[in-house]
């Protein structure tokens, strides 16, 4: 892969890695203060974590 390919990538990595926490934060929060989750935070969670782990094994391989 050329190098200016592979920095669009790492910077798209990271954006969603940034994503995936502030989901994760979202979850915690609702489960420590007993807010019932709403069901489109799910799944942009669910999808959030493919798109994650697809672009970690893109850039390890």
């Amino acid at each position: 892969m050329n190098q200016e390919i592979r920095d669009m990538i790492e910077m798209f990595f990271f954006i969603t890695l940034i994503f995936a926490l502030g989901g994760l934060a979202v979850q915690g929060v609702c489960l420590i203060f007993g807010i019932p989750l709403f069901s489109y935070l799910q799944s942009v969670g669910v999808f959030t974590a493919i798109i994650f782990f697809l672009i970690f094994v893109a850039t390890t391989t």
